[in-house]
């Protein structure tokens, strides 16, 4: 997968992608939707993280993944890991102010 390999590096992700993620990501890629349904601990997080930083490289503009989860304390930690790696996010809740949703 062109790119992929650029962008582990250039963010240092010390990792060998599973199978399964390389397949979403190529979906992904492709301009096609993806539910990944893969247990606990399998590293969907690098598929939604991987994807914009992948899709910059090749068109030199941000990208936007949306990940919805029922967690907020996921949704926080997951905001964390993302900005880490230069990726714009962001998370919403009940509380969140009409205003800040737009």
């Amino acid at each position: 997968m062109e790119y992929l390999d650029e962008v582990l590096h250039d963010h240092s992700f010390n990792i060998q992608l599973k199978s399964q993620q390389k397949e979403c990501l190529a979906h992904l890629l492709n301009g096609t939707n993806v539910f990944a349904m893969l247990p606990t601990g399998f590293g969907k997080s690098l598929i939604y993280t991987l994807f914009p930083l992948i899709q910059k490289k090749m068109t030199g503009s941000r990208k936007t993944s949306l990940v919805v989860s029922p967690l907020r304390a996921l949704m926080i930690d997951q905001v964390i890991r993302l900005e880490k790696h230069d990726v714009k996010a962001a998370y919403m809740t009940k509380d969140t102010p009409p205003g800040m949703m737009e």
